[in-house]
C-alpha cells in the first residue's frame, strides 16, 4: 500500500468514525481493521481469524479449567495443605497444556509463513512463494500476551468473540 492510499484509507477510517454512533464504533473499527489487514492480500484473512478464533477458545477453555478447578469451601477445609497445592498445580498443569497447544498452533502459522520459503531455499528446494499476511507478527504475539494473561489471572477472558478479534487485530 502506497503511503497516499494508506492516507486515504486512514482519513476514510476517521471520517466514518465520527459519522457512526459512538456504541458501534467499535465494530466499524474491527471492520476496518480487517480490511486493513486484507488490503495486501485475502490470503491471509484465514490465518488472523485461526489465531483470533484459537486464542480465543483457548481463553474461554482456560476459564472454565479455572472455574472447575475452584476448591468449595468444605473441600478447603477437608484436605489437607499439600493435597490443596497438588490440586492447584494440576489444575496449573491442565492451564499450561492449553496455552502450550494454541501458541504451537498460532507459531507454527507465523514460522510457516516467515520462515518456509528460507528453510526450503537452503535444503535446495524451490520456494512456495507465500505472500506473509500483514501483521502476522503482531497480532500472534498479541494473542499469545493475551493467553498468558489470561491463565496467569491477570485477565478475565473477554466473552464477546468480535471485541476480542478488535482487540487482537487493531492496527
Amino acid at each position: 500500500m502506497k503511503l497516499f492510499q494508506l492516507t486515504a484509507f486512514g482519513m476514510g477510517a476517521a471520517l466514518l468514525n465520527r459519522l457512526v454512533p459512538r456504541q458501534y464504533r467499535w465494530i466499524l473499527l474491527l471492520l476496518v481493521s480487517l480490511g486493513f489487514y486484507s488490503v495486501r492480500s485475502l490470503v491471509g484473512l484465514p490465518f488472523i481469524l485461526i489465531a483470533t478464533l484459537s486464542t480465543w477458545g483457548a481463553s474461554m477453555w482456560i476459564d472454565r479449567i479455572g472455574q472447575k478447578g475452584k476448591l468449595t469451601k468444605e473441600q478447603r477445609q477437608t484436605l489437607s495443605q499439600a493435597e490443596q497445592k497438588a490440586h492447584r498445580n494440576q489444575v496449573r498443569h491442565r492451564k499450561n497444556l492449553v496455552v502450550g497447544g494454541t501458541l504451537v498452533l498460532d507459531f507454527l502459522m507465523l514460522g510457516i509463513f516467515k520462515y518456509a520459503d528460507q528453510v526450503l531455499g537452503l535444503v535446495g528446494v524451490s520456494p512456495l512463494g507465500f505472500l506473509l499476511p500483514l501483521g502476522i507478527s503482531f497480532y500472534t504475539f498479541q494473542a499469545a500476551g493475551y493467553l498468558f494473561d489470561v491463565s496467569g489471572g491477570k485477565i478475565k477472558p473477554e466473552r464477546n468473540l468480535f471485541r476480542y478479534a478488535l482487540f487482537v487485530c487493531f492496527f
